[in-house]
């Protein structure tokens, strides 16, 4: 399935994919607001970057057993050893969710633009949260980030509107560009070291209170 294949059908909700599929390119169902479900068979071995990007309808995403590259835990997506989650859907109807313990990474967008999620628990042995992970998480309340982190990405916080505290732990050296950006109601920040990190590029930009 091809760049940008289906994005922006506002009519799409159910997708179930041939078993010749073997990769889905980037953008294919971005923007496809209304869709419910996704299901992978074990053929499907590349999902390319941002394959359901604002998908804010989407509940569930299933995985064959057979896949060799993925794998769905309660509709969430890891690759097939559970270090990275790759994407929670927008639309999974909880409001609390513990990463599990064998995560080391949250890729790229993992829970971008959810609508359900106020508290997110992210295990210790966490090394990496990537860029834009839970931007216009509208909900969100509370994510503490381990001491295994020393970076906050660029626009990981973007957006977050329900966001009102936050702590730095120690480990962070850097804040990059945009990270809390628009986190409209976030109030008191507060740094575990005695060190100030690094700042790049207006990290709290229109964080007005």
């Amino acid at each position: 399935i091809g760049y940008e294949a289906f994005r922006d059908d506002s009519l799409l909700i159910n997708v179930h994919f041939g078993s010749g599929l073997t990769k889905i390119g980037e953008s294919a169902f971005s923007n496809c607001r209304k869709l419910d479900s996704v299901y992978l068979h074990a053929g499907v071995v590349e999902v390319a970057q941002y394959a359901f990007y604002f998908c804010e309808g989407l509940r569930t995403i299933t995985v064959a057993e057979e896949n060799p590259s993925y794998l769905s835990i309660d509709g969430v997506v890891f690759d097939k050893d559970t270090t990275t989650l790759l994407k929670y859907p927008s639309a999974k109807p909880l409001t609390q969710y513990t990463v599990p313990s064998t995560v080391d990474t949250i890729a790229v967008r993992a829970f971008e633009d959810n609508v359900y999620l106020k508290s997110i628990i992210i295990p210790s042995n966490v090394k990496r949260v990537g860029r834009n992970a839970f931007w216009m998480s509208k909900r969100l309340e509370e994510v503490s980030l381990p001491e295994s982190i020393t970076t906050i990405e660029p626009y990981t916080f973007n957006d977050c509107e329900a966001l009102k505290t936050f702590t730095i732990p120690a480990s962070i050296t850097k804040i990059e560009e945009h990270a809390f950006a628009s986190c409209y109601y976030l109030t008191r920040v507060t740094l575990k070291s005695a060190t100030p990190p690094t700042l790049r590029n207006i990290p709290f930009y229109f964080c007005h209170r």
